[in-house]
């Protein structure tokens, strides 16, 4: 039944009640008609079966409960509801890429620290590696310490040894003998400025003269008459003339004697020591006397043949110079002993 009460009859509940059903039926009304504001478009819940009123409780027009008031909702509200959530919803993608961030992250310290530790293991074998470098070399000087004082060009090649002259009759010393010295040797290149200066420009000092050393050498059969003798062998002192390589060993004792001199540079004052022969005499004068030797033997030898200049051969006396003549490749030994 109709509810017949005057508008001021009725309460302030009854009264919100009857406005939303007249709004709900305006727009319900206009959607049937055309749709036009379909913004406004409400969604009905399903009406309950309708229940007998209480003869107190009349409606105006169709009463509709409390709660069916209540379920109604308009897409207004909609849209509001789900506008309220965005802010969860972006809040929450946001907390993802802030992990995801902050995992990568993790990811990637993890990853330097490791590429860190494996860059701290190859700076530590490389030092390991040089300390053992370093430490094989201080051995090697170690090692090498005590002989090198002993090594002189003498102790390497004969001396004397030089280029073959060009056409202006011009020569140098011959380094490559050396080279060969030094490979066969195995000695350290490090020392090989200080051996090259001994072999070139080396010169002992005067006072080092004792009254035993030879002063000048006769070789009758050469024409040779009192040549003198410079103290030492070096490229240097045999541009004088002959040498003394000084050994140890002083004429007319009982060690061997070696003299040396150039056959086709410098004078050539040993250009004809090959046509020496068995039996012819050598005279060496000293400031005490003079010492003469028989010829008793000549050989041709390499220039690393050193041992033909040991002072231990006996008391002997040996001429050297470089062979063949204008070549200069090997070298050409007169042995002679020891006569008075």
């Amino acid at each position: 039944m109709r509810d017949k009460r005057p508008v001021d009859e009725l309460s302030v509940a009854e009264l919100e009640r009857v406005l939303a059903i007249k709004r709900r039926e305006e727009r319900m009304a206009r959607f049937r008609h055309g749709g036009q504001d379909t913004s406004r478009a409400v969604t009905v819940p399903p009406t309950p079966p309708a229940q007998p009123s209480a003869p107190s409780s009349p409606s105006s027009t169709e009463m509709v409960s409390a709660a069916d008031f209540d379920s109604v909702q308009f897409v207004d509200d909609l849209g509001r509801s789900h506008n309220n959530s965005n802010p969860q919803v972006w809040r929450g993608y946001t907390s993802i890429l802030l992990l995801v961030v902050e995992v990568t992250a993790v990811f990637g310290l993890v990853y330097i620290l490791y590429q860190s530790f494996i860059g701290l293991e190859d700076i530590q074998t490389n030092t390991n590696e040089t300390q053992r470098e370093l430490e094989a070399i201080r051995e090697q000087g170690r090692m090498t310490a005590t002989p090198l004082p002993d090594l002189t060009p003498g102790s390497l090649v004969i001396p004397g040894g030089h280029t073959a002259p060009d056409a202006n009759g011009q020569s140098s010393f011959n380094y490559s003998e050396l080279d060969r010295a030094f490979e066969q040797q195995q000695i350290p290149q490090s020392i090989r400025p200080a051996i090259e200066r001994q072999a070139v420009s080396y010169r002992p000092a005067s006072q080092s003269r004792q009254p035993t050393d030879p002063l000048y050498v006769t070789i009758p059969e050469l024409g040779i008459r009192q040549s003198s003798i410079v103290n030492g062998t070096s490229w240097d002192m045999l541009r004088e003339g002959i040498g003394w390589f000084n050994n140890g060993a002083r004429p007319g004792g009982r060690q061997n004697v070696v003299l040396l001199g150039h056959n086709d540079i410098y004078g050539e004052i040993f250009r004809n020591l090959h046509l020496l022969e068995k039996g012819d005499t050598v005279e060496i004068g000293t400031a005490t006397g003079v010492h003469t030797y028989r010829v008793t033997n000549t050989q041709i030898v390499e220039p690393d043949q050193i041992e033909v200049m040991d002072p231990n051969n006996g008391a002997q006396l040996t001429l050297i110079t470089c062979y063949p003549y204008q070549v200069d490749t090997q070298r050409f030994v007169v042995f002679a002993e020891l006569v008075e």
